[in-house]
């Protein structure tokens, strides 16, 4: 891990954020990411430079963003996790 921040508390939501580096590729990371969190949630985007999650449970929506970025030999990755209550 190379940074980690919150919980960060608004009158919208409460976010945790965290950035990491892996040697692994972003497809392969995207991969790994999404069989750890299905079935509860969905992935609602993913693309080259993102790969957003979601879940609704309890009139809460939860959502996980990674955003990434490729450096000269690692994945670094910047991951955020939001609650909404609805």
């Amino acid at each position: 891990m190379i940074a980690r921040s919150g919980p960060v508390r608004s009158n919208w939501s409460v976010t945790a954020a965290w950035e990491t580096q892996t040697t692994l590729s972003r497809a392969e990371y995207s991969k790994w990411v999404i069989s750890q969190l299905q079935p509860e949630f969905r992935v609602v985007r993913e693309d080259e430079a993102q790969l957003t999650l979601s879940k609704h449970e309890d009139n809460d929506t939860d959502v996980v963003e990674c955003q990434f970025t490729p450096t000269k030999e690692k994945l670094h990755v910047r991951v955020a996790l939001s609650a909404y209550p609805d």
